[in-house]
């Protein structure tokens, strides 16, 4: 482990640690992010300048592509467990096919482990589940002591496929998969995303090969994914929008914005505002990339004095 309580500068460019230069998840939590690729993983809360690479992973992730795949971390999240007040990350280790474009992931040897704060270290937790996958990596979340992501389980013809919501309670370390109901219309070949919206947990969906997108955003009532699902808001068509990024403000929902469709090279990020239906730009990347948003939330908590409290 290595920690800096001062930072010389507002960069994030930290001395004395290699950075990836692409980071793969990522995640928050009260004020503290976490950010993740196969090599590294991190703690850092921007707002007190604090940062603590992790320890290495205790399942092995396999390089090889002999037998066709490669083996990658999947629902990855990050969040507190309400009954010991410590942070956790949990993640699963996934088979993905070489040849094989389509989010849809191999899991004939699920493995799935838990890092904890107060031990700054991972475990493997019971796992087996063969039939889940994930739909969406860039659009997930933590709410109310547990993690939310979109997936799909494999079941019998003629079904094939069952859409809904994969969470992993954080205090009791089991995860659960909960159909979404017939009347959440999804689109044909869906794809949608978990996000937190006014302090409850929000859907959002959209057909990914539109070149215009209808973004439709449902909201769930207090009692979490076994409540009740209501459409907050159906866009109107929106061109050039690669995927919702997530709510800047109850008012403001993050897109970005694929530079193609748009008659220049690069992305945008742009915010929708719900209300009143219209769309302005916030940043232009001058290249084309992928990128995520954490939507920040100034927090003194502190992650090196939190793991020595809790360890006492």
């Amino acid at each position: 482990m290595q920690a800096i309580s001062n930072w010389e500068d507002d960069s994030f460019a930290m001395k004395h640690v290699k950075w990836p230069q692409i980071w793969s998840r990522s995640s928050h939590c009260d004020g503290i992010i976490c950010l993740y690729n196969d090599s590294t993983t991190i703690m850092a809360n921007l707002g007190i300048r604090e940062f603590m690479v992790l320890p290495k992973s205790c399942i092995p992730l396999s390089r090889s592509n002999e037998e066709g795949y490669y083996e990658r971390f999947a629902f990855f999240g990050f969040g507190l467990d309400h009954r010991t007040n410590d942070y956790k990350i949990v993640r699963i280790k996934n088979k993905i096919p070489f040849d094989d474009h389509s989010p849809r992931e191999y899991q004939d040897d699920p493995q799935a482990e838990v890092y904890t704060l107060s031990s700054n270290s991972w475990r493997q937790i019971e796992y087996a589940d063969f039939l889940t996958f994930e739909l969406n990596t860039y659009l997930s979340t933590y709410w109310n002591g547990a993690y939310y992501w979109s997936a799909a389980q494999k079941r019998p013809p003629p079904d094939d496929l069952a859409f809904g919501v994969y969470s992993f309670d954080f205090t009791n370390e089991v995860f659960y998969f909960k159909i979404i109901p017939d009347y959440v219309s999804l689109p044909s070949s869906p794809l949608y995303g978990m996000t937190e919206f006014n302090g409850t947990l929000a859907l959002i969906s959209y057909y990914y090969h539109e070149p215009e997108k209808i973004l439709d955003i449902w909201v769930m009532d207090e009692l979490g994914v076994n409540g009740v699902w209501t459409k907050l808001i159906s866009t109107q068509p929106l061109l050039g929008v690669e995927r919702p990024l997530g709510f800047l403000t109850s008012d403001e929902l993050l897109l970005l914005l694929a530079g193609e469709s748009l008659g220049h090279q690069g992305m945008k990020i742009a915010s929708y505002n719900i209300v009143t239906r219209q769309m302005k730009t916030q940043l232009i990347y001058d290249k084309n990339c992928y990128c995520d948003a954490m939507i920040y939330k100034w927090s003194l908590v502190s992650i090196n004095k939190r793991r020595i409290n809790l360890v006492d």
